[in-house]
């Protein structure tokens, strides 16, 4: 996500202003209790879920959003588990913001109560199976109650209104079946200005009422009728839902894949909403002749009042400038609204369905596996690749500005990227570390986002780019749908480079337990 670009940049203008003016195979298969068929990944490492079945309701008179989650999961360990863990990240969020509250009312097992505890995070509730404990092999359904308030937020989960124009973004805030590893449910705190989840994809399928003028955009396919909408989701590691009552759909394709782009309506805003349509074209083709096939049929694009960006499987949130109020953003969209960091941070949000959707990874543990491949894609496959809709932006923004180049300073040529490397600070490596291993969050967003695309940027020109690329394809075909670790990545730029060159770049920026 882009969460942290506005810090991370403004860091990277102050360094680089003066230099700037001088193919997924799912072959993995399992049966629902359903019968039906589906991908998933690494099956006979712990507990997942076959299918997410959601009914819901999005109240936005009382702003809340309620219904039932039912979890299909199979216990794949060799362990009898007494005790399933599931996340509700809602009454997280709703605690930091102080802004309501969410609760599970009802946990049931074949219509059987269910004794739960929340932790002392109160996301986290541990469901007490008792008698009914989770033999390997077993396969139970749960079926959960629950009502949350929707805080009023410019936040991936939260509400913007203004007058009768009223957008939601729904997400971190569907009850899930936490991650199990290693014997134990993996608990990480939900983390405001990142990610901390790991999820193995599985299937949804959700019935959502809402009113009736409202457009829903999700993750999978989405049909609307009288106010009813029928969401199918393959494959997928998360699930997202926005509704709004102020949007238009624009729908084009790229290298056979659905963009569809959801725009608020605000007149005056059609060149910023051209170019982003332009750039997430631009950046599918690119991805996809660099790493491989795009995972899924379609993407939407959705913008938001939301800073930055954010990514889910089949979705990405864009942001709006950061102007204020936005109620009058249709005069100033055009005016201050930076065209070549739009279309910069399209790109990166777009690359995460590659590197999170696709690959997926411990979001908490290394957050670089998802985090700095997208910088990199965003800085230095697509930055550097120089595609129409970036050309064009940048002399539509040197013409409206009064500096040179666009109000975002990013690499202009490879040479500027070698400058860069001169400047970057070796303490702050190494890249792969966890997240709460980070002393503040400037350190995390510097070490993850900028030195690990300067670590990809150094193994390319260690091996070579053709081969470099190969072993990125190679690594995107093994893992697609998959879950992948560190290591995994490693093993595989050893196999096509295992020269002593490469290893110095490795040792450079990756700490190893060895």
């Amino acid at each position: 996500m882009n969460r942290n670009r506005k810090i991370l940049l403004l860091v990277i203008s102050a360094c680089l202003f003066t230099m700037a003016i001088a193919g997924c195979s799912g072959d993995n298969t399992a049966k629902s209790s359903e019968g039906e068929s589906h991908t998933v990944s690494q099956k006979g490492t712990g507990v997942d879920v076959d299918k997410y079945t959601m009914d819901l309701k999005l109240d936005t008179e009382k702003k809340t959003l309620s219904g039932t989650v039912i979890i299909d999961l199979t216990n794949h360990t060799k362990e009898t588990i007494p005790d399933i863990c599931i996340r509700n990240y809602a009454a997280s969020i709703l605690k930091e913001e102080k802004k309501g509250n969410s609760e599970i009312h009802s946990v049931t097992v074949n219509g059987n109560q269910m004794e739960s505890s929340v932790a002392r995070d109160p996301s986290v509730i541990y469901v007490k199976l008792q008698d009914k404990k989770l033999k390997p092999g077993q396969s139970i359904s749960l079926k959960v109650d629950y009502l949350t308030d929707i805080p009023k937020v410019r936040d991936r989960f939260g509400y913007y209104q203004a007058g009768k124009r009223q957008n939601y973004l729904l997400s971190f805030c569907f009850p899930q079946l936490a991650m199990y590893e290693a014997g134990k449910w993996k608990t990480p705190p939900y983390i405001s200005g990142a990610e901390s989840t790991c999820n193995n994809v599985t299937d949804y399928r959700v019935r959502l009422e809402t009113e009736k003028d409202f457009i829903i955009a999700a993750s999978g396919e989405e049909k609307t009728e009288d106010g009813i909408t029928t969401i199918t989701a393959e494959n997928m590691r998360d699930m997202v839902i926005t509704a709004s009552n102020n949007m238009d759909v624009k729908t084009e394709t790229a290298e056979g894949v659905k963009i569809n782009h959801y725009t608020l309506q605000y007149d005056g805003a059609g060149r910023y909403n051209d170019y982003a349509m332009e750039a997430a074209k631009d950046a599918v083709k690119l991805f996809t002749e660099r790493f491989g096939k795009y995972p899924y049929e379609e993407l939407d694009m959705v913008q938001c009042f939301d800073e930055g960006g954010m990514e889910y499987p089949g979705l990405i949130l864009v942001g709006l400038p950061d102007i204020a109020p936005a109620e009058d953003i249709v005069s100033q969209l055009d005016k201050n609204g930076g065209y070549s960091e739009l279309c910069l941070l399209v790109a990166h949000e777009t690359a995460h369905q590659w590197f999170y959707g696709a690959v997926g990874n411990d979001q908490f543990e290394e957050p670089w596996l998802d985090e700095s491949f997208a910088e990199f894609c965003e800085s230095m496959v697509f930055g550097l690749s120089r595609p129409d809709s970036l050309k064009n932006a940048m002399a539509s923004d040197e013409k409206r500005f009064e500096y040179y180049g666009s109000p975002l300073i990013f690499y202009e040529t490879e040479k500027d990227v070698e400058e860069h490397l001169k400047y970057a600070d070796e303490d702050q490596f190494p890249i792969n570390k966890a997240y709460d291993e980070y002393k503040e969050p400037d350190d995390y967003s510097w070490t993850v986002y900028q030195d690990g695309a300067l670590f990809l940027y150094e193994l390319k020109k260690s091996m070579g780019e053709e081969n470099f690329y190969e072993a990125m394809q190679d690594y995107y075909k093994t893992y697609c749908l998959k879950i992948a670790k560190g290591e995994d990545f490693l093993k595989i730029i050893r196999k096509y480079d295992d020269s002593a060159k490469t290893q110095k770049v490795i040792d450079k920026y990756i700490e190893t337990s060895s």
